[in-house]
């Protein structure tokens, strides 16, 4: 099958500045790890934020009281649609991650992630909302035999159902933005994030977690693009005015193997360091056996082999673009290993 090749594809728009303070702002994802972060990034710009939740006592939970609340879902767009008036931007940072795991759920993740987005953009569309910040995953890319990859890179062809349905929900914005050339969409990629907020928690955020629990006996073969979802918050963020209409912005931080990350582990708790490393065919068969069990339980596997399999590809990933143009700038491992230990354990996670 051939591959398709996007930042040629899709017609450029030239930056818009939308204005300073007081941008009407819809987001989706508002209570997930990065839809929080830039709901906060918002708020400090002086936006005026209104959030599509699931429940709203959930919302009120999680979110900063000026945020105002629609109650609604992907899989019924239609219902909240009418509320969609007014707004100057769109951020759509929802997605199902990792509810598929869980067994029949595999056609909930696709009609949420890939039919969800088509009919929200649509909804924005017919409401006038020409302004969008679509938030995709460097998952789409295809990192097959190649050392350097970069937004021009083009999908992957993984059988990972998640992955896949990044990839479905990519070509879909992709192919709306063709058909609706008025309206300025910008993609943000970005690679494996941590941070405070992760309520989830997420695969990544659970690798902390178990840290913390005195569960991790070995290191973690093969390296992982870490970047602090604040910096991706900031990121989506100064798009609004900076980004370019039609483009894709890689985010991702410096690359670190498992044995660093284990070390700063180490040097924050002032626990001994780990010293023995798992080979790479026993922690995949580890993941399958833990996937499978989870599936069979109906709960969402903490070690997935996907993962497992893109943490042994040596390549990495270039932010230029995003530097340059969004002016992203990463925060240390450090600071964000700590801040986000000091999350769980203030929220009793640990």
């Amino acid at each position: 099958m051939l591959r398709k090749f996007l930042s040629i594809t899709i017609t450029k728009r030239l930056v818009i500045n939308i204005g300073g303070k007081n941008v009407k702002v819809f987001i989706t994802g508002a209570t997930g790890l990065l839809g929080n972060s830039i709901t906060n990034e918002l708020l400090k710009k002086g936006h005026r934020i209104t959030a599509l939740v699931r429940s709203r006592e959930r919302g009120k939970t999680i979110l900063d009281p000026r945020v105002a609340l629609i109650e609604g879902t992907l899989e019924a767009v239609d219902q909240f649609s009418g509320s969609l008036q007014g707004f100057d931007v769109m951020i759509h940072a929802a997605a199902i991650y990792g509810e598929y795991y869980r067994n029949g759920d595999e056609l909930a993740l696709f009609n949420v992630n890939v039919n969800g987005t088509k009919a929200l953009f649509e909804a924005a569309r017919k409401n006038g909302i020409n302004n969008i910040i679509y938030i995709s995953s460097s998952a789409v890319l295809d990192t097959e035999n190649i050392d350097e990859v970069d937004e021009r890179a083009s999908y992957s062809e993984t059988e990972d159902p998640y992955f896949r349905s990044k990839v479905l929900s990519e070509q879909a914005v992709n192919e709306f933005a063709m058909a609706n050339p008025s309206v300025r969409i910008i993609t943000i990629l970005p690679t494996v994030m941590l941070g405070p907020g992760d309520r989830g928690p997420t695969p990544t955020g659970n690798i902390i977690l178990n840290y913390l629990k005195g569960k991790t006996r070995f290191i973690f073969p093969g390296s992982h693009r870490i970047v602090d979802v604040r910096d991706v918050a900031h990121a989506a963020v100064q798009a609004i005015n900076t980004g370019r209409g039609g483009e894709r912005y890689l985010i991702g931080g410096r690359k670190y193997s498992f044995s660093e990350i284990f070390k700063i582990f180490s040097n924050i708790t002032g626990n001994p360091p780990l010293k023995k490393t798992i080979s790479p065919g026993k922690l995949l068969m580890i993941a399958r056996l833990v996937t499978l069990l989870h599936n069979i339980k109906g709960e969402s596997s903490p070690l997935k082999p996907e993962i497992i399999k893109r943490l042994q590809k040596n390549f990495w990933y270039n932010s230029s673009k995003a530097e340059k143009e969004l002016g992203v700038a990463f925060r240390s491992l450090d600071e964000t290993l700590s801040d986000t230990m000091a999350w769980f354990k203030e929220n009793r996670y640990a």
